[in-house]
């Protein structure tokens, strides 16, 4: 009974046993013509691909990347901006900054400021101040001093706008040069002054006038600030009373400085006529007529 049986249920066996493998079959694995039902066993080794087959396959089906090209930004040096727009870019930077720097100074620097305006009006106030700082620097005085520099240099720029007086050159390298022209004129009038301190017996009385100026110049920095704000979006009808004013304002300033300044000066002036009259003509008078002679040749 076995003899016939196990010889037709093995030959009812068709392809699809999925424990038969191709090369006992003698199909070849790149055989054009194979069994679906034999493609599909998933014990023929053979026939399935490999892991590195299937990862090139992904790779292909993959889109191609687009390659991107890094170019270096091209900036147009050559403006097209008529001066009218140069300038109102102008007047948002001094702005901008003015307003930063007054921010700045009244969150953080708001008792010094208290110091400088007590100094500015009361003797007893400048030389506790100066006792203070006395040997250990300027220092946050300095930063307001640069400020009131930086200021000056922005109400000039404004006062030749004002005055029409063109240097040919545009309005950001006018603004550069006056800007630039007060800080070396102040820079060089505190070298001569550590100079004149070093050569003749007169350092103290230097140091003291030296401070005088950063006070002086720290309190009226902070009124020249609004000032330009107003002569930069202020009413053309105003500018004239805002800037002579202002420069009223400033000729008040200095001659009440000169005056608490002669104090100092008492020991030199008897003892040094020649030399203190010397320097009042050299240092204090003569560089401020040259910049108002060359203001008014521009015209």
């Amino acid at each position: 009974m076995l003899l016939p049986f196990v010889p037709n249920n093995l030959s009812a066996q068709s392809s699809d046993n999925p424990f038969e493998l191709l090369h006992r079959m003698g199909v070849k694995p790149g055989a054009p013509t194979v069994d679906s039902a034999v493609l599909s066993n998933p014990f023929d080794l053979l026939v399935r691909p490999s892991a590195n087959a299937l990862l090139v396959a992904a790779e292909k089906a993959k889109p191609a990347k687009k390659r991107r090209e890094w170019t270096l930004p091209k900036f147009d040096f050559k403006s097209n901006l008529t001066p009218a727009a140069i300038l109102q870019r102008l007047n948002f930077g001094v702005t901008t900054f003015i307003l930063l720097t007054l921010a700045f100074f009244m969150t953080l620097l708001r008792g010094t400021i208290i110091k400088v305006f007590q100094a500015f009006a009361n003797e007893n106030a400048f030389n506790q101040i100066f006792r203070e700082r006395e040997g250990r620097g300027v220092g946050v005085y300095a930063v307001l001093y640069l400020s009131f520099l930086i200021n000056l240099g922005f109400f000039i720029f404004y006062l030749l706008h004002d005055l029409q007086v063109d240097f040919g050159m545009g309005h950001l390298t006018q603004l550069g040069i006056c800007v630039g022209g007060v800080i070396a004129g102040f820079g060089l009038k505190h070298l001569v002054l550590g100079l004149i301190g070093l050569i003749f017996p007169v350092g103290r009385e230097v140091s003291r006038y030296n401070f005088i100026m950063l006070v002086f110049g720290a309190a009226l920095g902070l009124l020249l600030g609004p000032i330009n704000i107003l002569l930069a979006y202020g009413s053309p009808e105003w500018h004239k009373i805002f800037i002579w004013g202002t420069i009223g304002v400033i000729g008040l300033v200095y001659a009440f400085r000169s005056v608490r300044s002669l104090w100092l000066a008492g020991r030199i002036f008897a003892s040094h006529l020649f030399h203190f009259l010397l320097y009042i003509c050299t240092v204090e008078i003569a560089p401020v007529l040259t910049v108002v002679k060359l203001i008014f040749n521009q015209q």
